[in-house]
This record gives C-alpha cells, structure tokens and sequence, in this order.
C-alpha cells in the first residue's frame, strides 16, 4: 500500500496523527526519524557555533575548527539522541495509547529536559563524558526494548 494510490493515509506517513489501531505500532522507526532530525537541529546549531566562533576570535579559523571538532564529537550524545527517545516515547502513545504509555512519554520528556539542563549547566569533559553515557545508552536501551533488533529477521528486512 503505497501513499500515491492512498492519498489518505499520508497524514500517517508524516506522522502527523495516529494510526489507526494495529497499523504502524512500531516506535523504533520514529525513533530514528526523531535521531535524523536532532542531527539536523544539531548540525544547524553547529553552525552557528562555528560562525559565533569565527566571529569573536577575529578570524582564527583554529577556533572554528575546535568547535566543530567538539560538536561533532558530543552532537550524537545530545539534541540527537534526546529527540529520538522523545520521538520513540510519543509515537508509542499515539501509536497505542495508554495510562503507562503517557507516563512513560512524560517520563522521556522530563528525562531529557533534565539532561539538556545538565548539559547546559555544568561544563568540563568529565560531565559531558557522563551525561554522553547516559544519552547514548538509553537510546540503545529504547531501540532493544522496541526490539528492533532482536524480534526482526534479516531475511525479512531485505526487499523481495
């Protein structure tokens, strides 16, 4: 079933409002839309870093090239993983909604503003260190308690 001959269904291809129920449970695709578009939102910021960076060094292009070495290493730990487990966490809910489903969004909410806080509090490699350990592994948690890859075949996830 392709969007061109159901043209009705493409509210639910963009995931703009919830399938109807039994079409689409699965959240470790929205978790992974939402990890694509944090590393936009990262990417974009980047750059303003980088120009912010140019701009109050007169030029030194060695202190634009340290913070996009420094973005790129911590992009993945932070607006990038935060945004696929809030994805993930409201695509189960919409997808199958529920009393635990709702807590368990407000819970990745609450869970990633307080990390974004951290982030933007506390300075020093040792915190980013930690709080990287912390995002990256609950995203892999989500993306094994989804089950994506455990419940999955190879076989079928190659085209026919």
């Amino acid at each position: 079933m392709s969007v061109e001959r159901h043209p009705g269904r493409l509210p639910y291809a963009c995931g703009i409002v919830a399938p109807p129920r039994g079409v689409g449970r699965i959240s470790a695709p929205w978790l992974v839309f939402g990890v694509a578009a944090g590393m936009g939102f990262a990417a974009l910021e980047t750059m303003g870093y980088a120009f912010t960076a140019l701009l109050s060094s007169q030029g030194n292009i060695g202190a634009v090239e340290q913070t996009l070495f420094i973005r790129g290493l911590t992009a993945p730990a932070g607006h990038t993983a935060w945004t696929g487990l809030t994805a993930g966490a409201l695509w189960a809910l919409l997808a199958s909604p529920s009393v635990g489903r709702l807590f368990g969004f407000i819970g990745t909410f609450l869970g990633v503003v307080v990390l974004h806080t951290l982030w933007d509090t506390f300075s020093g490699s040792l915190v980013f260190v930690v709080l990287a350990i912390i995002s990256i592994g609950w995203l892999f948690w989500t993306l094994h308690r989804y089950k994506t890859f455990s419940d999955q075949a190879v076989g079928r996830l190659q085209p026919s």
